[in-house]
């Protein structure tokens, strides 16, 4: 018994001075301090959770902002490279319609003077015809020119460079219908 008498009187004594220690803080005004700082610290918590979370949404609506006003320019975009395509397509039709061959002819009956030729003067050539032509002109060239004598010419064509007289060579053949290769071919 006399360990619970003890054990009584120690739990009173404790009791006692935890009594006696709140009634000191309360006087003291210590709990009220603590009792304050403990709600202090609780509004601080909330506010800054508020703080958080208005944060939060202020930066989503400024990405929903920033989102809408890239949409707004693409379609802009869009809408450009579509009036872009029109004006094409109404550039090509206006070429088309100024290079038809209809308004070409127009033109040039109506400012130019040009008239279609009859039928009787068109001609049609051959390969026949066109070397009859050639030499024909090889003869009125003839012709026109004064006749050198025969020594002079030789003395003018040894004068003249081997570059120029194949040139000479190759376009006499061309006109006469005839190529260099042919003519190689057949010595």
């Amino acid at each position: 018994m006399a360990m619970t008498e003890r054990a009584l009187s120690s739990h009173a004594y404790e009791e006692a001075q935890s009594f006696e220690q709140r009634r000191l803080r309360v006087l003291d005004g210590t709990a009220a301090r603590e009792k304050m700082n403990a709600r202090r610290a609780d509004i601080v918590r909330i506010s800054l959770a508020v703080l958080a979370v208005m944060v939060y949404l202020l930066a989503v609506t400024m990405m929903e902002a920033k989102i809408g006003n890239k949409v707004s320019e693409i379609n802009g975009i869009q809408q450009e490279i579509e009036d872009t395509a029109n004006a094409s397509l109404r550039a090509d039709l206006r070429i088309g319609d100024l290079s038809s061959l209809a308004r070409v002819e127009k033109y040039a009956v109506a400012y130019l003077g040009m008239v279609r030729p009859a039928v009787e003067d068109i001609h049609y050539l051959n390969g026949e015809s066109s070397q009859l032509i050639v030499a024909g002109q090889q003869q009125l060239a003839e012709a026109a020119a004064p006749a050198l004598p025969a020594a002079a010419e030789a003395e003018a064509e040894e004068k003249q460079p081997k570059f120029w007289k194949t040139i000479a060579s190759m376009l006499k053949n061309y006109w006469s219908g005839q190529a260099l290769a042919v003519e190689g071919e057949s010595k």
